[in-house]
């Protein structure tokens, strides 16, 4: 006994493991829209990963659960057909349920699961028969004693999920911990319930790769409650691991492989009461086997967050059966939902005024201008001398430009910005321009460095575009190391992802 539940945790954890063998690749992330830093609408946006949520209502792939969480303020819902075969009495057991979740904060999530309806049918004939092996109950279904049960109002999941680290918060792995509780609120007199509470704890690695796939497994443990009149397993051992890929795409395609390994595998009926609706008396002891659940679907799910899917699972030894999901579920991470810009595009503001196209605001560097030609003298004083007045320093300033994460391509707001410097440039070609691309800390110090010279490049090459000499312009790159604003919130951190435009007195 023991020796099966060890080889069931080394094959969960050796999942958790080879996760976390990759932690020191580079940090993938979702590529975020691009937004202005005055922007107060909250619209969705790629910043934030897309999600599904698990037949129980958290954050995951399919059956398998992910350690990333909802956004704080995001919300989840969905509906799910979960097929489910078992040896004894060659049962099906179909459960139709409703989840909702919640990101309580960007670390916590919480979640339901209700089993609205739970269908069981049993294929055997006649019901039970004096094997051990398959002709008596189930242990989760001990009190199944007819063909089929019909419709009955299934048992209610609840649970909360916390992340530990996160590949929003710069860590190559994700980690987290979720404990749920089933509450007995099914038709136990029917079988669709044990009427006992159940509880359960996991720890959940997972991990998206090069933004394309997104691996994740768990490991953990059930604490059965022991229906009267039958002596059946305690506890189980739980282990899942799973991928869907491209973790980016609307379409998406999903392989699980998820099951629990009991404590004990025997079954006792005491209570001799249980008798077959056909009359058939089931054995004193019942084999309880390993569930192991191997699961292949494809998800569709629009930008705005709704998904449905379908799937097909195997149970071992030799079942199959279908699976189908429908539901809503909010962006992953940190970030939440990303703020774009919606201000109108207005004339750049400069600080004082000056004969040239108004510029716009940002790193702001005084150029000195010319003063003006003093007003000729009045006629009655002609031989007065007039002083002309102490020149005015002038500032011209431009606003940063900002860029999605782990983007460099200028989006439309971007090129509002770009479009009244290049106007000032055009205007002033005694003007000369350093370049500086900046990025947040996420990601390596080589990469952010490269990505920074991308972004002043690209805001360089718009600049030739217009007709600007390249002589006149200068790039820098300072990656992460010279960051504007906080970098520990994502609010504030998206403001450094940047580049600056700078006056070079020359």
């Amino acid at each position: 006994m023991y020796m099966h539940c060890l080889r069931g945790l080394r094959a969960a954890f050796l999942a958790v493991l080879s996760i976390a063998l990759f932690s020191t690749q580079v940090l993938a992330q979702a590529p975020a829209a691009a937004r202005d830093p005055e922007a107060t609408p909250y619209l969705a946006s790629d910043e934030t990963r897309p999600a599904t949520t698990t037949f129980l209502g958290d954050t995951g792939i399919w059956y398998v659960p992910t350690a990333e969480v909802l956004a704080r303020r995001t919300w989840s819902a969905g509906g799910d057909r979960r097929g489910t075969n078992y040896v004894q009495g060659k049962t099906n057991v179909a459960d139709f349920t409703g989840t909702v979740g919640f990101g309580v904060s960007d670390r916590v999530e919480v979640f339901g699961g209700f089993l609205v309806d739970t269908r069981i049918n049993r294929d055997h004939v006649p019901v039970f028969v004096n094997n051990a092996r398959d002709g008596g109950i189930i242990a989760r279904y001990p009190r199944v004693s007819q063909s089929w049960t019909g419709n009955n109002v299934g048992d209610l999941y609840l649970g909360s999920k916390l992340n530990l680290t996160s590949q929003y918060r710069r860590s190559p792995l994700a980690l987290a911990v979720r404990g749920m509780v089933k509450l007995p609120t099914g038709d136990d007199a029917s079988g669709s319930s044990t009427g006992k509470t159940d509880v359960m704890a996991d720890v959940i690695a997972s991990r998206e790769f090069m933004r394309f796939v997104e691996a994740a497994a768990y490991a953990g443990f059930e604490l059965r409650g022991e229906p009267s009149g039958f002596e059946t397993p305690r506890g189980s051992y739980r282990w899942g691991t799973g991928m869907t890929f491209p973790s980016r795409s609307p379409l998406r395609f999903s392989a699980e492989a998820n099951g629990d390994i009991p404590t004990t595998y025997r079954a006792k009926l005491t209570d001799r009461s249980l008798v077959g609706s056909d009359g058939s008396l089931p054995p004193f002891d019942s084999d309880v086997r390993n569930r192991t659940r191997g699961t292949g679907g494809v998800t569709y799910q629009t930008h705005a967050g709704f998904f449905a899917g379908t799937g097909l699972s195997w149970s071992a030894p030799r079942y199959w059966d279908w699976q189908f999901r429908i539901g809503y579920h909010g962006r992953t991470g940190n970030q939440n939902r990303a703020v774009a810009s919606v201000a109108p595009a207005v004339e750049p503001a400069m600080s004082a005024p000056m004969p040239v196209a108004p510029p716009v605001a940002a790193a702001p560097v005084a150029v000195v201008a010319a003063a003006p030609p003093p007003p000729p003298p009045p006629p009655a004083a002609a031989a007065a001398v007039v002083a002309p007045p102490a020149a005015a320093p002038v500032t011209i300033t431009f606003e940063d430009v900002y860029f999605a994460f782990d983007g460099y391509t200028p989006n439309a707001a971007a090129i509002v910005v770009l479009s009244g410097a290049a106007d000032t440039l055009l205007k002033n070609p005694s003007l000369n321009i350093v370049i500086e691309g900046h990025t947040c800390f996420i990601g390596t110090e080589e990469y952010n460095i490269a990505l920074g010279e991308r972004r002043a490049s690209a805001v360089r090459d718009y600049f030739v575009s217009r007709g600007i000499a390249a002589s006149r312009m200068r790039t820098a790159s300072y990656g992460e190391e010279s960051p504007k604003h906080d970098n520990a919130q994502e609010e504030t951190r998206r403001l450094n992802r940047r580049v600056a435009l700078v006056v070079n007195l020359q």
